[in-house]
């Protein structure tokens, strides 16, 4: 599907620099992630592992999801759940914990140091009086290195209907982002589809699971995706715009 334009969140309208949604690419049997060559030894050299369950039933109405290509699941977390992975997002990316390496903490552009080494990920050049939490834009591959976002990934809703969508019971994770969309700070992210990202997947059998970890809704950029879009098939980003255009006539 092709994903939308989402704005960054007003301060008026949030009460906390809460993240937005968690996102995950989970895969089928063989994801051969050649576009991200991974050190031998790294945790992220080898997919993540989720957890068979070959007695449940069908969860997911597949029809719809071909016709449409994307699916609205419903709620899949608790709201316990919840709050632990706020919580730990906001640790995560104040530094309060370091088990996460801090080359996976992306900060918003005018907070990017200026040398090669630092354009999208490193220390960041923030104003004073202007924290972390405020300035951090994503954070990935959380789930291989902290257990309250690894055991999110693993919910058995979340795997279950996975599973059905790619009618397979041996799924991986291939990766993982957090979309902070910092209050004041946030930027936009456009219309984009994900499956162009990883371009070296054979087969291109893979799903995006998006979560919302705190309210999200149009005026504080929640998720909008366009039905029938995936009918295209991969169409680089530049060449959206003429898309659309076609669609709105």
């Amino acid at each position: 599907e092709v994903r939308p334009a989402s704005t960054a969140r007003s301060p008026s309208l949030i009460h906390s620099p809460a993240p937005s949604a968690l996102a995950s690419t989970l895969s089928g049997p063989i994801p051969c992630p050649l576009s991200a060559p991974l050190s031998p030894g790294s945790p992220l050299s080898a997919p993540l592992a989720l957890p068979l369950r070959p007695n449940r039933s069908l969860q997911v109405q597949l029809l719809p999801v071909r016709r449409q290509g994307y699916l609205k699941y419903g709620r899949v977390l608790s709201d316990e759940q919840l709050a632990a992975l706020r919580q730990r997002s906001e640790d995560i990316a104040e530094l309060r914990v370091d088990h996460v390496p801090e080359r996976y903490i992306q900060f918003e552009a005018q907070f990017r140091g200026e040398s090669e080494a630092f354009r999208v990920y490193g220390e960041p050049n923030l104003p004073e009086g202007t924290s972390r939490l405020d300035g951090v834009r994503k954070m990935t591959q959380l789930a291989y290195f902290d257990p309250v976002f690894e055991q999110c990934v693993k919910t058995p809703a979340i795997v279950d209907a996975i599973q059905d969508l790619l009618a397979c019971e041996d799924i991986k994770l291939y990766t993982d982002q957090l979309m902070m969309k910092p209050r004041f700070n946030g930027t936009v992210t456009d219309w984009h589809q994900d499956s162009v990202a990883w371009p070296s997947f054979f087969p291109q059998d893979h799903v995006s699971c998006w979560v919302a970890l705190d309210d999200a809704y149009s005026a504080n950029g929640c998720m909008t995706v366009l039905p029938q879009s995936f009918k295209w098939g991969p169409v680089e980003r530049s060449f959206i715009p003429r898309f659309l255009e076609q669609e709105e006539h």
